[in-house]
């Protein structure tokens, strides 16, 4: 994405069943694309861990741009990482 912060991410160490991860919770602003019109924010939820017995990271990143869906979303991408909402 060609986007920039949008406020302070919200960063997260937490436990998953994989090992332990961190989780990054954060607001984009997509860039203009033209002169007029506004820009979009972007909601972003991301996790990334490295299980431990392997040398790569697994990562899970979801997006939206409705701000409505911000709790619902936030509540099933985490019970798809496996932790309880935050």
């Amino acid at each position: 994405m060609a986007s920039r912060d949008f406020g302070e991410p919200d960063v997260r160490e937490v436990r998953l069943p994989l090992g332990d991860a961190v989780r990054i919770r954060q607001n984009l602003i997509e860039e203009k694309k033209g002169l007029l019109g506004p820009r979009r924010v972007i909601h972003t939820l991301f996790y990334a861990v490295r299980p431990p017995a392997t040398d790569v990271a697994v990562t899970l990143l979801a997006s939206w741009t409705e701000p409505v869906l911000d709790e619902p979303l936030e509540v099933i991408v985490d019970a798809i990482a496996g932790t309880p909402h935050l």
